[in-house]
């Protein structure tokens, strides 16, 4: 019986919706011939072929329909498995007003629909599906999760058992798991590994709440949305059937959530399933670790960084093969500019840092690609967010990922399914019938009439699903339409199995109003075509109850390549697969070997297997199997700030620089801080000095004789300034080392006296006492200081980078040039020739010609590299590399011992939405266009357009433009018109004259190699090197192979909402072959762990002669790493205070030139100590004025 609703609930379900919805899609219809793609991997099989007729029909009403139930066009899953023991994979869908259908396959894709005298005709809203042997009698079973719709519908789950004889009996109140809120999924695993299955169920119930609205998280298990745990407790007495007891709250199952997706591994490699959940709207995604005693432990927050805003499906696997299991979620960013522009409204960072306040975990609008990085030092595994730049970050309203090689290369692919049926967030729609709807003078029946034509004024969401090829080193390939992904639909459900038992993998989709595809894998279409594209298919003989061995895990070697698949049929969305796993093994005619790993812990590897055919394991014939001993790896470096008594925590202020210019991409108000290294007190020990943020005092930190320090603020008062760059140097040739400290930020204006710069000098005893009168004038935002004799009189001059005036973007701020002449000298115009260089983020002195005289390299934001060559102390000739880009920190180092010095560059990155090429080039449009004094900037950056036609277009959405341009409202005065606007659009509302234009060419780090006379050899950096901005940087040789490595740090927490924080970085150790290339070292093997938002990096050294790495993190604490054993038996130099290089002579002939610098890196002042090993026969070190001497060793 159906209750009539009110006028008033029907306008609070109606405001609720127009609060959740974020994004639109809209259709470009166009008429496609497949005749023509006969030669694609995938050919969608008629149902006249199939027999298989199922579709999910839904007719909406009055009383259902996406106004009411917004949940109506979630859809159906879809089940695989071999219920007749025929050695074919059956199929089960699950409909919502249509009963479920079970189909048998008959062969050669040919099926019969035997759902009327299976037993399983149900009036239920069915959700998800899983077909599973519950009873370990070796027949499959079928579970069905159902949903009440709102209470419209008995939300009551349904367990058949197989009775083996192609009919079930449904148990599912006999067996206790027939009772729960409305059910999403279930997923079947041994959590407490008694040899049975017990039942994991996600829950999407609706409640009272607006699911969109901030308020406190539920974690107690107060929410209906909470998920449940059923424990499976044995077989009932009388039946076949097992009972279950609901155990969640005694099992720590307690947060809230509306879940969509479920999936289970054992993702720290425990032996214990854990429980990965991701969960629609507001709500987090949930992670709970199997703690091996019953209960679970949510530790998403410390595993993963951030995650989708509204997660749909979920799947889990090892895609790297690497032996780790990464996980993909979906949202719903629609690939292309127009739909992205219709669906985004307003961007509210204070509404993103206000959930933060409620507890929530980060959440960004689009598809997370996580990639499990192995385990940290504290023994817990971490992962890195990498969708952006893998490729797979933009798919539309998209259901279910899943990981599966569908060529057989020995890689794993991604399917993507998507669609919906009702165009709901289109915000110029959305806008128009609130008005209609909530018109006062509307009385009920007017009221929901005007719902009903809102409703047919909706157009369908009919998509292409993606299909994305693994190209290898996290790269992959949308390869959807060269694969056959042609049919546009509203797919949910999906499945991967080889229907046709021809050894690739077909795919199956639940289509909401229309019939269900059967997509063949034509890879494998006889023996001939087989060639190239090897396999294995393994299926698994459980001993116990659990007969599939689900929960199994397999890694198989094959020419000493890993891949690693972990038996558990749930995955993507509301579906489950079968229970043969695949894997493909492209041109590799043998297995050298595979190991399995049974839920009960005994194992058994099998040796040199024959490829191409279904192979059988049985637990039965496992044993007791111990791995081999791994062999120990020497460690790089060990945390040490707590036993070394280094403690401090940088502590940033709340400050929102977007409510002062919406338009930039990230705030300038969190940049610091910086570190520097030098002998404080005379002491021969080396010492260090970080910068504070605002209202926080720096801190010099003192080395005891036993290797421990000491702490002293360098201020008691109250200190406006926020500390940038920071540097010691002699700067009054007393023999003791003087603190400069930059003043930086954006929450002054743009004149303000806090950007005054500071000098501290030094009594010899490591107390400081502020110089008022030696440095001139600084009134602009500041980043980096260095150091060198330029002009070579013996003194130590200094640049001082200019970064950023915040209502002045992308202005360049004021750069100095001082030279020190017993008060330093403002010279910027008359040695440099200007001193609007930039957005300066970090420059360096160097010898670049090898000509003896120190040249200047600047970087920065939306900034070529430029050199300021040194022609006998005069820097006006400018060169500048045609590298634009968003640049970071700069490095130097002769990486491929030539005797010159090349450079290593740190940039955005490539995993963001601001790329910018030669072919491409991102670029920013800026003027006075409102007239008002302040300075308006618009990102552009190329997308894809109407009918996949690259264009630029903006990146701001139409509200967040016109919060800062009000002068373009005239011209968009709704979401469509925008939208449509490219970039060549919006500038024929301005005359030339009213604009500017900076351009980046160049997201990637980069290495620089000197080719001499100013000539570089420009190449990129590996991979894991382009995963996030790149900050820190130094380079040494960490494994005394007499070649330069690079240690980097990185990351970016502060960007705006639409892209969210750069947080893949957790620390890099590249090392190099003295060619000029480098290769990434596992963290296992270094110990450098460095998560979080990481600015400046420097090295010191102990008493003992050990290297030490200082790494500053912004609003957290900093890190201290402790070389091990390679640095132990170096021999250390100390430079003279003016000693500009050294030549290093090795007992092979080697030789190699090493800088001694006063800055180098981001904000970073490293020791100036150099560290041999025994190979150096001898140094020739030459002072900044051309004297040399040599030391022997």
């Amino acid at each position: 019986m159906l209750r009539s609703l009110s006028k008033s609930e029907i306008h609070i379900n109606v405001c609720i919706l127009i609060l959740q919805l974020c994004f639109n899609f809209t259709i470009i219809g166009c008429s496609i011939d497949h005749s023509s793609h006969r030669d694609s991997l995938f050919k969608n099989v008629s149902s006249s072929i199939t027999n298989i007729t199922f579709s999910n029909d839904i007719k909406e009403n009055d009383s259902l329909n996406i106004i009411l139930k917004e949940y109506i066009y979630n859809g159906g899953g879809v089940a695989t498995g071999d219920i007749n023991n025929d050695g074919l994979s059956d199929l089960f869908f699950s409909g919502n007003e249509v009963s479920s259908r079970l189909y048998m396959n008959k062969g050669e894709l040919k099926f019969e629909d035997i759902t009327e005298e299976a037993g399983l005709i149900n009036e239920g809203w069915a959700t998800g599906a899983v077909i599973v042997d519950i009873n370990g009698d070796r027949y499959k079973d079928i579970f069905v999760s159902q949903s009440s719709i709102g209470g419209l519908r008995e939300s009551r789950n349904l367990l058949y058992i197989n009775n083996q004889d192609n009919t079930f009996s449904e148990v599912g109140d006999q067996a206790g798991i027939a009772e729960t809120n409305d059910a999403t999924q279930g997923a079947f695993t041994d959590y407490d590994k008694d040899g049975d299955l017990d039942l994991f169920l996600i829950t999407h119930e609706y409640d009272d709440f607006n699911p969109n609205m901030i308020r406190p998280r539920r974690t107690k298990g107060s929410s209906p949305n909470t998920d449940v745990l059923f424990r499976n407790d044995g077989m009932a007495e009388k039946g076949n059937y097992p009972i279950f007891t609901n155990v969640s709250e005694k099992a720590g199952i307690q947060y809230e959530g509306y879940g969509l997706g479920v999936i289970i591994n054992d993702f720290n490699q425990d032996s214990w399933p854990d429980f990965y959940v991701s969960n629609d709207y507001i709500s987090n995604d949930v992670l709970y670790v199997n703690n091996g005693d019953g209960t679970f432990t949510n530790k998403i927050s410390s595993w993963i960084r951030h995650q989708a805003e509204s997660s749909m499906g979920v799947d889990a696997a090892d895609f790297n093969n690497d032996g780790w299991v990464d996980i993909m979620t979906v949202d719903m960013l629609m690939p292309e500019n127009k739909h992205q522009k219709l669906m985004t409204g307003d961007i509210d960072y204070g509404r993103y840092k206000q959930l933060q306040n409620y507890g929530y975990e980060p959440q960004f609008l689009r598809n997370m690609l996580q990639i499990h990085r192995g385990l940290s030092p504290h023994g817990e595994p971490y992962f890195s967010e990498v969708g952006q730049y893998a490729g797979i970050y933009k798919t539309g309203w998209s259901w279910s990922p899943l990981f599966a090689d569908f060529d057989n290369d020995g890689l794993k692919d991604i399917f993507v399914s998507n669609g919906f049926p009702k165009d709901v967030t289109n915000l110029d729609l959305l806008n128009y019938w609130t008005m209609q709807i909530n018109n006062p003078n509307n009385d009920l029946k007017s009221y929901l009439d005007k719902i009903q034509e809102y409703m047919n004024d909706l157009e369908g969401l009919r998509e292409e699903n993606f299909l994305f090829h693994n190209e290898g080193n996290l790269i992959f390939t949308d390869s959807s339409r060269a694969w056959g992904m042609y049919e546009e639909n509203t797919s949910n459900g999906a499945v991967y199995v080889d229907l046709d038992n021809d050894g690739d993998l077909d795919l199956v989709t639940n289509n909401l109003n229309e019939e269900a595809d059967i997509y063949r894998n034509d890879l494998i279409r006889d023996q001939e075509n087989i060639l190239g594209h090897n396999f294995l298919k393994i299926n698994l003989k459980g001993a116990g109850e659990n007969r599939d061995g689900i929960g199994s895990k397999i890694w198989l070697y094959v020419n000493r390549r890993l891949q690693y698949l972990e038996h558990n049929p749930t995955r993507g969305y509301i579906s489950a697969m079968n229970s043969t796993l695949h894997f493909g093994l492209g041109e590799q005619n043998k297995v050298d070997s595979l190991r399995v790993k049974w839920p009960s812990g005994i194992q058994q590897v099998v040796h040199s297997i024959k490829v191409n055919r279904t192979i059988t394991l049985k637990e039965q014939e496992a044993s007791i199997y111990e791995n081999k001993k791994e062999i120990e790896r020497q460690i790089l470096f060990n945390e040490v700030s707590e036993e070394l008594d280094i403690t401090f925590n940088h502590d940033e202020k709340p400050y929102n620089d977007f409510r002062y210019s919406p338009l930039i991409p990230q705030k300038y108000s969190k940049l610091g801080p910086g570190i520097t290294v030098g002998d404080l007190n005379m002491d021969d020990r080396e010492d260090f000095f970080i910068g504070g943020a605002y209202r926080q005092s720096g801190k010099f930190f003192f080395q005891t004789a036993e290797g421990k320090f000491r702490s002293k603020p360098i201020t008691d008062g109250d200190k406006k300034e926020e500390d940038m760059g920071v540097l010691f140097f002699d700067y009054d040739k007393d023999g003791d080392n003087d603190l400069y400290v930059v003043s930086g930020s954006s929450e002054y204006g743009p004149t303000s006296k806090y950007y005054q710069d500071r000098l501290y000098i030094n009594d010899g005893k490591g107390n400081f006492e502020r110089s008022n009168k030696v440095i001139p004038l600084t009134n602009s935002s500041g980043s980096c200081v260095v150091a060198a004799d330029y002009d070579k009189d013996g003194d130590l001059d200094l640049f001082r980078g200019g970064r950023i005036s915040l209502t002045l973007y992308p202005n360049s701020a004021r750069s100095y040039l001082f030279e020190n002449d017993n008060l330093f000298k403002d010279v910027t115009e008359s040695v440099l020739g200007l001193s609007k260089i930039g957005l300066v983020s970090d420059a360096i002195w160097t010898d670049v010609n090898n000509d003896q005289w120190q040249d200047l390299i600047v970087v920065g934001e939306w900034m070529p590299i430029t050199i300021f060559q040194n022609v006998k102390g005069s820097l006006k000739k400018k060169i500048t590399l045609p590298y634009k880009g968003w640049w970071n920190s700069i490095t130097a180092g002769d990486f491929d011992n030539d005797g010159d010095t090349d450079y290593v560059i740190g940039n955005l990155g490539m995993n963001s939405q601001y790329r910018g090429t030669k072919k491409e080039p991102m670029q920013i449009v800026y003027g006075d266009f409102n007239n008002d004094g302040y300075i308006d900037g618009i990102i552009n950056v190329f997308k894809e357009g109407v009918n996949n036609i690259r264009k630029s277009f903006p990146v701001p959405p139409r509200d967040e433009l016109i919060k800062q341009l009000s002068y373009f409202r005239k011209f968009y005065d709704d979401y469509d018109n925008y939208a449509s606007a490219s970039m060549e659009d919006i500038l024929s509302h301005l005359k030339s004259e009213e604009y500017q234009i900076l351009l980046s060419n160049e997201t990637r780090s980069m290495y620089l190699e000197n080719q001499s006379d100013f000539q570089f050899k420009a190449s990129s950096l590996p991979y894991d090197a382009q995963l996030g901005p790149v900050f820190g940087m130094h380079p040494y040789d960490l494994n005394d192979d007499n070649n330069l490595d690079l240690i980097i740090t990185g990351n970016n927490y502060n960007t705006e909402v639409m892209t969210g924080q750069y947080d893949a970085f957790n620390g890099l150790i590249l090392l190099g072959d003295g060619d000029g290339n480098f290769e990434k070292s596992d963290l296992p093997e270094t110990g450098f762990y460095v998560p979080a938002d990481a600015k400046s990096l420097a090295s010191m050294y102990k008493p003992n002669g050990e290297v030490m790495m200082l790494v500053a993190r912004n609003d957290s604490t900093l890190l201290a790493f402790d070389a091990t054993e390679y640095s132990k038996e170096k021999m250390i130099f100390k430079p003279n205070k003016n000693d500009a290089y050294a030549e290093i002579y090795y007992v092979n002939g080697q030789k190699r030139k090493v800088e001694f610098y006063y800055g180098s890196g981001y904000l970073s002042h490293s020791s100036r100590k150099l560290s041999v090993n025994n190979n150096v026969e001898y140094l020739v070190v030459y002072k900044y004025n051309g004297d040399a001497r040599k030391i022997h060793f």
